[in-house]
């Protein structure tokens, strides 16, 4: 695998080359060619001679910086994952060369454990889209028998992978409506099958109307377990099972956010009439002060309106993400035999921060209070919660998975009330609480409790 490390910093290059040496030796599987680059204007030369699948991308540097790099390195290479490596606050950039190609970032100094459990979700990624490209031989899907030349394929026997495939879902924002529902469905289903010990294969298949995620595994399905998971998850006519085959169907309803921001104001919003007929008008746009988002359907006739909400101070927009991401960072650990209790250190304080900035407002009040006690109650059961952390991996995904949906929605693309996932989000962390904990209650029916992901 070629991997391209771009950076003015001799030192910096060092240290990221010295961690996937370490990778490569610890994964007798993996081997890295690694090459490196001084600069922006090196690496483009370098990305026309040569194909990267990984890239990782300094900011600040001379000559050409990492974001006029990346946008160029895009043009030039579709397929190349590109991560930027950017100081813990430098917030603004990172933002801007997220929005110019690059997938990822990573806060520098670089840690350790948390660069590694990137590393293989990146991996795993990569190995998948290679995939992609090669048309399979069958169709896995179980409601059309059309071979698609378009597919991606998640497969193994560990949580690491589905938090893969969860987190290039969800994460990442797949763009249509009603796909959180499905991707709960199958993660939740693969999630039993691995816990059994049996290898499981995930796979995607794509018309230009619908979606198809299929779920294989060794032995077959409990129906009742099935419907149960179904009926959680709001998909009870969007499956078919067979066997040892569980298929989903989506239909492309894609979520089309207009949101116009300047350099002054980024997020001045702007409302978007959007007028639909068979004739395919086109959009007219006019600006009013309420900002609104449209979600709109293939079928004509059929709109949908959510809120992006703008109370928040620009300061405290920029922490929340800040602090999330970071957040999201740390849980991503959780569940490995490597958690270190200075981490853990880090994710109390980082939960206390979310805490402070969301009980500043009334109305995030909710949540920022269940946050805080989660800080409080891994601080004081430190112990417990690193002794239990295989057991709430899953559960610690799931819940920064949820936090990243509610920011995005809330206050970038738009959700239906100011209220949307705070129970899920309330619930979760006193189920984490409950692990930990066992004076700790959770508010949840003894039937709700096996089911994390229930919005």
């Amino acid at each position: 695998m070629n991997v391209l490390i771009v950076d003015d910093n001799k030192n910096n290059r060092m240290i990221l080359k010295l961690l996937l040496e370490d990778y490569q030796e610890n994964e007798k599987d993996i081997s890295f060619n690694i090459t490196e680059a001084e600069d922006g204007l090196i690496a483009i030369e370098k990305v026309k001679n040569t194909s990267y699948d990984l890239i990782f991308m300094d900011i600040m540097m001379p000559n050409l910086d990492g974001i006029a790099a990346t946008a160029s390195i895009r043009r030039l290479d579709k397929k190349a994952m590109i991560i930027a490596v950017s100081a813990v606050d430098d917030n603004e950039r990172k933002k801007i060369i997220l929005n110019n190609g690059a997938e990822d970032y990573i806060s520098k100094p670089v840690n350790g454990d948390i660069f590694n459990v990137r590393l293989q979700s990146y991996l795993k990624l990569i190995q998948s889209r290679q995939g992609s490209f090669i048309s399979p031989k069958r169709p896995h899907n179980l409601f059309s028998r059309d071979i698609y030349p378009y597919h991606m394929h998640f497969d193994g026997e560990s949580e690491d992978m589905l938090a893969s495939f969860w987190e290039y879902y969800l994460v990442n924002n797949t763009p249509y409506e009603g796909i959180s529902d499905i991707v709960r469905f199958i993660y939740d289903m693969a999630l039993t099958a691995v816990e059994k010990g049996e290898e499981v294969n995930i796979y995607e298949e794509n018309t230009d109307f619908s979606m198809y995620l299929t779920l294989e595994v060794a032995s077959g399905f409990d129906p009742d377990m099935i419907m149960h998971f179904a009926d959680k998850n709001s998909v009870v006519d969007n499956y078919k099972l067979e066997d040892r085959v569980l298929s989903t169907s989506l239909s492309k309803v894609k979520v089309h956010n207009f949101i116009e921001r300047s350099d002054q104001d980024r997020r001045k919003e702007v409302r978007t009439s959007l007028e639909v007929n068979s004739e395919k008008q086109e959009p007219t746009v006019e600006a009013v002060t309420e900002p609104k988002t449209t979600i709109v359907e293939d079928t004509p006739q059929e709109i949908v309106e959510n809120q992006v909400f703008d109370f928040l101070d620009p300061e405290d927009f920029e922490d929340l993400q800040e602090y999330i991401s970071k957040l999201n960072s740390l849980l991503l650990i959780v569940g490995s035999s490597s958690i270190e209790d200075y981490e853990v250190d880090e994710m109390v304080v980082t939960l206390l921060q979310l805490s402070k900035t969301a009980c500043s407002y009334n109305d995030l009040y909710k949540i920022g209070a269940s946050l805080g006690d989660l800080g409080n109650a891994i601080n004081s059961y430190k112990e417990a919660f690193v002794e239990k952390s295989s057991d709430l991996g899953p559960l610690a995904v799931a819940f920064g998975g949820d936090l990243s949906q509610w920011f995005r929605l809330l206050f970038i693309e738009g959700a239906p009330s100011i209220d949307f996932l705070d129970d899920s989000i309330v619930s979760n962390a006193q189920m984490i609480e409950s692990f930990i904990n066992p004076n700790a209650t959770v508010a949840a029916q003894e039937d709700e409790v096996d089911d994390i992901f229930d919005f």
